[in-house]
């Protein structure tokens, strides 16, 4: 608080929906509905967010942290899928920076994951977690199309898969039927450009922020393989995948 406003307004998030890929099933899951998504079109609008999250089989637990958008200078703090944060020990940081406790946070079995913002049209603002093949699937993605950033790209997924395995692993991922440029005179276009105004706003105040805490309903049980360690950026490159 202070004297201009006697009671600090917690950021309110703009986001509509929260989608994540399923990789038994073969398709995204609407985590709030509960339900299958078969298609999807949309717009990424921000591509730029990072948090570390999984589950720590030996504890019980989920495991998450904080977002942000600067793996250099700002922390990761650990909470467990109840809250709680982690407090420092020797197998846990507590809180710090990822490229001084990676280890720590792999023993929490914390991944990383990218965060993408998307507008789905009649939906609003989706956010995504991309974590293990899925990721890894994205970071090839950009790869072949030479993208720094998938900002204003429209993907059309129209319900199909690629098998891969890893080991005795099958795992699959979405098989995304295009991805192209957005159309910056259609009425979509415009819907987005509005959405985005407001989910900037939000993230200047929260990712764009060194935060202890972001709340409850951060983690989710994702069945995503974890093929991908050797594809988590290392915070000294200077062109991050996303």
């Amino acid at each position: 608080m202070s004297l201009s406003r006697p009671e600090a307004k917690k950021a309110e998030s703009p986001v509509n929906a929260y989608y994540r890929w399923n990789s038994q099933s073969k398709c995204f899951i609407d985590n709030q509905e509960k339900k299958e998504i078969k298609k999807l079109v949309f717009i990424v609008l921000d591509d730029s967010v990072k948090m570390l999250r999984g589950y720590n089989e030996a504890k019980g637990w989920g495991v998450y942290t904080n977002k942000i958008v600067d793996l250099r200078s700002q922390p990761f703090t650990l909470f467990n899928d109840g809250g709680a944060p982690l407090h420092p020990s020797k197998q846990s940081p507590g809180s710090g920076l990822y490229s001084e406790d990676k280890e720590k946070f792999a023993y929490h079995k914390a991944k990383y994951t990218q965060v993408m913002y998307v507008y789905v049209p009649n939906v609003g603002i989706v956010e995504i977690k991309a974590s293990g093949a899925f990721l890894r699937e994205l970071f090839e993605i950009q790869k072949t199309l030479g993208l720094r950033s998938f900002v204003g790209k429209v993907f059309v997924w129209e319900g199909g898969s690629n098998a891969h395995k890893k080991g005795v692993v099958e795992y699959h991922v979405p098989d995304f039927k295009s991805i192209r440029d957005a159309d910056p005179d259609g009425a979509v276009y415009e819907e987005a450009l509005n959405a985005d105004k407001a989910l900037q706003d939000y993230i200047d105040q929260t990712a764009r922020k060194t935060i202890t805490n972001v709340g409850n309903n951060e983690f989710d049980d994702t069945d995503e393989p974890d093929v991908d360690d050797d594809k988590i950026p290392e915070t000294n490159n200077d062109d991050l995948p996303f």
